[in-house]
């Protein structure tokens, strides 16, 4: 393993220690996440029949049914070697109950075995790739490492933030909360902080809740223009993938030809949107003056930045297939709100936490300054929300109805969920210069009222 020598600023042992132990809203930040994980993995490891293999690092393991990557407790098939992970199998344990280990036949989600035949229960092995001993070693770590963390006092704490950021710092400063515009539907408020008020305590009182937040006037760090013109000009030939919001209808055009549309109205029909840009190429690689354009001007580049010194993955092993975490552009144009539309970004949940920064966006049909309609989910609310949507759609989807990105809950939707399961969005309208921070697990969905660019990293 390569570990990296180099980030953002000179690595301190404080930082290290942030990392593993700092309680974050009495939350220990590494050793609290991993520690269940662990513990399930070492039950895993003694199920009967178990198989061991080698992690790999030149390729990122993933489900053969799901395609979700891999990390730990999977299962596989001893006769053609398919590889599920637990949420995948664990639902067949039913099965047994039913039919019995052997003779419970999996559906088609985990497909046809080698065999031409279903895969049954009874085909696969628990598989770990951790060695029982680093697996009780670092068990005992994170224990360690959470006793040492929560013995600490408060007042500990609160002095060795302030000392770390240079100066005692509240960790309310700056920070105000603005409701939605005036609207019959009840929304949470987000709070709202200047680049240079949201210190990396501030930051972290309120990550560590789980919750959004906003910081405001970002545009004047930038160096590039990131507007349609400057993208037509640079990568106009280039041949893109944009998709139709309402519809999902897919169409091949020039990137120049895309953003000419930006900001007309007349005759135009459709949302059409541009996202994930590059699909495939590390964004790094293939726009290399917007990449370090975007990371000089990221709010708490300690965490943010790709390389930050408090960006968790910024600490993996070089020389290993890490997960893409951008910047990434998404590129829209107008979409509504109306009764019956899907928004500019369906209701979906990402896996990491993120932070999107409007760069540009035309005016309005009216003349008005364009901006973007965000609707972010608290994450404990996300089973309700899976109910409401289920009773909604019912037949409409597969498996879960936040990951299929299929619906938009539009206003009369938003205020039926409000009145028959009492959860409500943090309704965030963002304008060029304005960075949304969503907290992994926050379902959340976007509405453009006039064509925008932005991009988005994801900090892990």
């Amino acid at each position: 393993m390569d570990f990296p020598v180099k980030w953002n600023v000179s690595l301190q042992l404080w930082h290290r220690e942030i990392i593993k132990t700092l309680p974050i809203g009495f939350q220990c930040t590494v050793s609290k996440a991993l520690l269940p994980i662990l513990q399930q993995e070492q039950v895993h490891l003694e199920l009967p029949d178990g198989l061991r293999r080698n992690r790999e690092s030149k390729v990122r393991a993933t489900c053969d049914n799901c395609m979700t990557s891999i990390f730990a407790s999977t299962w596989i098939c001893r006769i053609c070697g398919l590889e599920a992970c637990s949420e995948c199998f664990t639902p067949l344990s039913k099965l047994e109950v039913d039919q019995g280990a052997n003779d419970a036949v999996i559906g088609p989600g985990l497909f046809s075995c080698t065999r031409k035949k279903l895969h049954r229960v009874g085909d696969f092995s628990p598989m770990s790739r951790f060695r029982k001993d680093e697996l009780e070693k670092a068990i005992l770590n994170m224990k360690a490492l959470l006793k040492e963390s929560t013995a600490k006092e408060v007042g500990e704490t609160n002095l060795s933030d302030s000392i770390i950021d240079g100066s005692p710092t509240s960790v309310s400063n700056g920070a105000s909360t603005k409701s939605a515009l005036p609207s019959s539907i009840p929304s949470h408020g987000a709070q709202y902080f200047t680049d240079s008020d949201l210190t990396d305590v501030a930051f972290r009182d309120i990550w560590s809740k789980g919750v959004p937040l906003v910081v405001t006037d970002l545009l004047h760090k930038f160096r590039l223009n990131w507007t349609p013109e400057y993208f037509s000009t640079k990568y106009g030939e280039q041949a893109c993938q944009i998709v139709e919001c309402q519809t999902n209808q897919i169409k091949f055009v020039t990137v120049g030809k895309f953003f000419s549309l930006f900001g007309k109205y007349q005759g135009r029909k459709g949302c059409w949107k541009l996202k994930d840009w590059p699909p495939s190429t590390d964004f790094k690689s293939a726009f290399p003056e917007l990449y370090n354009d975007f990371n000089q001007a990221t709010p708490v580049p300690n965490y943010v930045r790709r390389d930050g010194v408090l960006n968790v993955a910024s600490h993996f092993p070089s020389n290993t297939i890490a997960p893409d975490l951008g910047p990434k552009m998404y590129n829209a144009m107008a979409s509504s709100e109306m009764q019956g539309s899907k928004g500019s970004t369906q209701l979906h949940m990402d896996m990491a936490d993120a932070v999107n920064i409007m760069l540009y966006a035309a005016s309005t049909p009216d003349g008005r300054q364009g901006s973007a309609a965000w609707d972010l989910f608290k994450a404990e609310d996300s089973m309700k929300l899976r109910k409401f949507l289920g009773q909604k759609f019912k037949g409409q989807f597969e498996d879960d109805p936040i990951h299929s990105q299929q619906f938009y809950l539009d206003a009369q939707l938003r205020q039926e969920l409000f009145k028959e399961f009492n959860v409500m969005s943090y309704r965030i309208y963002q304008k060029p210069g304005d960075a949304v921070f969503i907290p992994a697990g926050c379902a959340h969905q976007v509405s453009d009222n006039a064509a925008s660019i932005s991009s988005a990293s994801y900090p892990d």
